[in-house]
């Protein structure tokens, strides 16, 4: 039932003979709601350079507790992957987050690239920081992690080793399609164990995409939600409880701000960061009204021993 896939790097950076091997999860039907607790200019576009100091209006509570409240009106629970830097700066919306019945993941501790991380043990180091903030603030093991940006590429594969030494029990953060920025086209596309590139075996969550033959089709969250019609995101949810496997939405508190903050970026990252935003918010309240969303320790508790 596994089977092979393309690609991986050692730590150092160099061209290895290595491979994902998917030992998929039992089929079910679901639908996961992850949402990454992150502020208004944590972004990484090239042409996004923060400015010295404070950036502007801290925007991450208010809009986060807006999730929170959408989430209660409608009964239904998720996972946040939150900073680590957040939860030094706001414990007290963690433990907001985790009093509701949401599930606490971990998002890294500052909003950073991992492919662009010093060195292996670096990145091992800053995510146990914030690991440990967020069990400290949210009173629950923190059992998950997705990368800033989905930003576990194929030159960053030794992550998955790093992530299994600090102590996680399943990771979200490989995207099966190819951008710029982000991507793995040899990714799953449903959840199910890989094994690193250290041998070990991890449970992956990837980010939604519908699969017609070699083709992946990303949906359910960010710039692909604002772009596709409605429709097509409903079609999208059709086409995953057909193959018995879950959909994902996955949110950014930035994404239900009526406050809008302008971002000086090139054209082309400034159409990703701005095309269709009230459309996209209409569809994200859609969405969270007409699905019963569940987190990810819920529905794969068996799996990562939650």
């Amino acid at each position: 039932m596994s089977r092979p896939t393309d690609g991986a790097v050692t730590a150092d950076g160099t061209a290895a003979e290595a491979r994902l091997w998917l030992r998929p999860a039992s089929p079910r039907h679901a639908a996961l709601l992850t949402v990454d607790v992150e502020d208004w200019y944590h972004v990484n576009y090239q042409s996004w350079h923060a400015p010295a100091g404070s950036p502007g209006p801290v925007r991450v509570d208010v809009n986060t507790r807006r999730i929170l409240e959408l989430c209660a009106a409608r009964g239904i629970r998720g996972t946040f992957f939150v900073l680590g830097c957040v939860a030094r700066a706001h414990p007290d919306l963690i433990r907001a987050i985790a009093g509701a019945g949401h599930e606490v993941g971990c998002h890294s501790l500052e909003h950073d690239l991992v492919y662009r991380e010093k060195s292996p043990a670096d990145f091992r180091r800053r995510v146990s920081e914030a690991r440990a903030l967020l069990e400290d603030a949210g009173g629950q093991p923190v059992l998950g992690f997705r990368a800033p940006s989905w930003s576990i590429t194929r030159k960053s594969l030794w992550a998955l080793d790093e992530l299994l030494a600090a102590g996680f029990r399943y990771d979200a953060s490989l995207f099966p399609f190819e951008n710029y920025m982000y991507g793995l086209r040899e990714a799953p596309a449903s959840p199910g164990w890989i094994t690193t590139p250290g041998g070990g075996e991890i449970f992956e969550v990837p980010a939604p995409a519908v699969r017609i033959g070699p083709l992946r089709i990303p949906h359910g969250g960010g710039f692909y939600l604002r772009i596709l019609p409605y429709w097509a995101e409903r079609l999208a949810i059709g086409h995953h409880r057909r193959r018995a496997e879950p959909t994902m939405l996955y949110v950014h508190p930035r994404e239900v701000d009526d406050l809008e903050i302008p971002m000086p970026l090139a054209l082309g990252e400034r159409l990703i960061q701005n095309a269709r935003v009230r459309a996209g918010r209409a569809k994200l309240r859609k969405l969270l009204a007409e699905v019963t969303w569940s987190p990810i320790r819920e529905v794969y508790g068996a799996e990562i021993g939650a």
